[in-house]
């Protein structure tokens, strides 16, 4: 039997073993269905996170999206529109909690933001003075998601860092540290101390809970995660301390270790060309057996530079949850293309019907010819329903150039 982990405070043998049977329910598989035919394989495939990788259709217990993003910049009004963009996304992608970076963001932006989508409840801290619109971090917790209310905010470092404490379950909290560290090596170093100086007291010894530490880290621990490769000695440095304190690790490098590359940060030819993966969700242990998906993956927003990194967390004492099940959407009953095809489906399936009964057998029959229509059908609504989306999504994308 595989070694097992010890019990986190509050947990039992049988939770440990439940939630050691969830983990090995939900390893990314991909499924190739035969569509001709009525039966179905499934062949391993390990999965990197990304825009060309495909969501495992597997059941899934259910779970607590949690991701970060660096918008780069949202608070002025041309650049509103990032902030319709970043919520779909966090929707599409069944985000729950979402820790945003670089947002420029403002008490009066905040509140409207509140007020024109209501199934998000925002949080910010803002730059202080001139440096109002350096920073900005705002966290964004969808109310449909996680309908118990008592979120709980602090300021830890004005623009840069925000610490909360988010209601999940009844009795458990989600502690997190949101942060947009800055970019000069100094500043950044100094950053990680200020931090570790503000979650701690003194006077008895006690710390300020943290489950994750999640956003724009702007440096690396391994230069690795650095292409060209390069160290940040001084800032890893800094920030050790800090790490040790929470027992925390980088969830993706653990889920994803080496020699997997990925990055999160983007710079164009003219500003050097080099990738890193700054943008990170460290966690505790506990925290990490509670989650899965890790994954970074493009957004396609305009004029962003960076990736979108998120995980999810379970709860495996919830029941399981599948895919859903698959409907045809209802735009196609008025495509003529789509009619036609099903016309010309339907026609094919008379014919052989007819011929299956002359020549009637086990293997060859009416039962077995029409057991192969309703899959031929569903076939030919995703090749429709794609062509159409992909041309209204450059439609949405053209749209998007010009308002920019």
């Amino acid at each position: 039997m595989a070694d097992q982990p010890n019990p986190a405070p509050g947990e039992t043998a049988q939770d440990i073993e439940a939630l050691t049977d969830a983990r090995t329910d939900i390893k990314p598989t991909h499924s190739d269905q035969n569509v001709d035919g009525c039966t179905e394989t499934n062949n391993p495939l390990r999965l990197r996170g990304g825009a060309n990788n495909s969501s495992p259709k597997r059941r899934t217990p259910a779970g607590l999206g949690i991701a970060s993003l660096n918008i780069r910049g949202a608070g002025s009004n041309d650049k509103r529109s990032k902030w319709a963009q970043a919520l779909s996304l966090f929707h599409r992608k069944k985000i729950s909690i979402a820790v945003i970076q670089e947002t420029h963001s403002k008490d009066k932006l905040i509140k409207e933001l509140n007020r024109d989508y209501p199934a998000w409840e925002l949080h910010h801290t803002a730059g202080v003075g001139r440096r109002q619109a350096e920073g900005g971090v705002v966290l964004a917790v969808n109310r449909e998601k996680l309908p118990l209310k008592g979120t709980r905010t602090r300021v830890i470092i004005p623009g840069h860092a925000l610490w909360a404490s988010i209601p999940w379950r009844k009795g458990i909290r989600i502690k997190i540290l949101a942060v947009h560290a800055p970019n000069p090596a100094d500043k950044n170093a100094a950053f990680w101390r200020e931090i570790w100086a503000a979650l701690r007291n003194p006077g008895n010894g006690n710390i300020t809970p943290v489950d994750f530490i999640m956003g724009d880290f702007n440096m690396v621990e391994n230069q690795q995660d650095r292409w060209p490769q390069r160290e940040d000695p001084a800032q890893a440095e800094s920030f050790q301390e800090l790490k040790e304190a929470y027992s925390l690790q980088d969830g993706w490098r653990r889920f994803w270790p080496d020699p997997e590359r990925q990055a999160s940060f983007f710079q164009t030819a003219d500003q050097g060309g080099s990738m890193s993966r700054i943008d990170r969700i460290y966690c505790t242990d506990k925290m990490y057996r509670r989650a899965t998906e890790w994954e970074i993956s493009d957004t396609y927003i305009p004029k962003l530079d960076h990736h979108m990194v998120s995980t999810r967390l379970i709860d495996y004492k919830e029941p399981a949850q599948g895919p859903g099940r698959w409907a045809l959407a209802i735009s196609l009953l008025s495509d003529r293309e789509f009619l036609t095809t099903i016309e010309t489906i339907g026609r094919e399936l008379e014919e052989e019907m007819e011929l299956a009964e002359r020549d009637r057998s086990t293997d060859y029959n009416p039962q077995k010819v029409f057991c192969k229509f309703p899959k031929r059908i569903e076939k030919a609504a995703r090749k429709r329903s794609g062509v159409k989306t992909g041309r209204i999504m450059t439609q949405i994308k053209k749209l998007e150039e010009d308002l920019s």
